[in-house]
């Protein structure tokens, strides 16, 4: 009976009904993805760009990034070269922790960790950034969360986003 209950509760884990919902302005579609946020910014412009940033109860981050293609890419491969090309100089990136995850589908997925410090405490970083194409636009969509050095980090938001994240369309 245990195994039955394990497989429904994975089942249903990326099938909830709550869901946080990112309409991106100036068109009819936008993002989905768990965990619900607390907390959400958004601000668009009318050139066609767009940002936004959701933050939870438990410290998870997304920000993600709707900009003009011109000369980023044509594909979500491409715009994840663009994009994953600036955001991997970043020295903090322990360099064997990246993975890309995710290659050939609506979204291109590059996992990593980052290593820093707020004061005196040492951080550990998990981040994913899922870069996509859409309607001209390059899609770079950022998720992390940061722990204490000496704590394990709980990659349980990530997994969540992992199954939860899509396209949405507006109502």
């Amino acid at each position: 009976m245990k195994p039955i209950v394990f497989l429904t509760l994975v089942f249903f884990a990326g099938h909830s009904l709550a869901s946080s919902v990112i309409l991106v302005d100036g068109t009819d579609w936008g993002f989905q993805f768990e965990p619900t946020s607390d907390q959400t910014r958004t601000n668009g412009s009318t050139t066609g760009e767009f940002q936004f940033e959701a933050i939870t109860k438990s410290g998870f981050i997304v920000s993600g990034f709707v900009e003009l293609a011109k000369g980023k890419g044509t594909s979500a491969e491409t715009c994840r070269a663009h994009y994953w090309g600036l955001s991997s100089k970043n020295p903090a990136i322990v360099k064997d922790s990246v993975v890309v995850a995710s290659k050939g589908g609506e979204f291109e997925v590059v996992s990593y960790v980052v290593t820093g410090s707020e004061g005196r405490q040492q951080l550990v970083q998990i981040n994913a950034n899922y870069y996509g194409f859409r309607d001209g636009k390059c899609i770079d969509v950022h998720i992390s969360q940061a722990f204490p050095d000496n704590v394990k980090p709980d990659y349980s938001n990530m997994l969540s986003f992992a199954k939860s994240f899509g396209y949405t369309k507006a109502k």
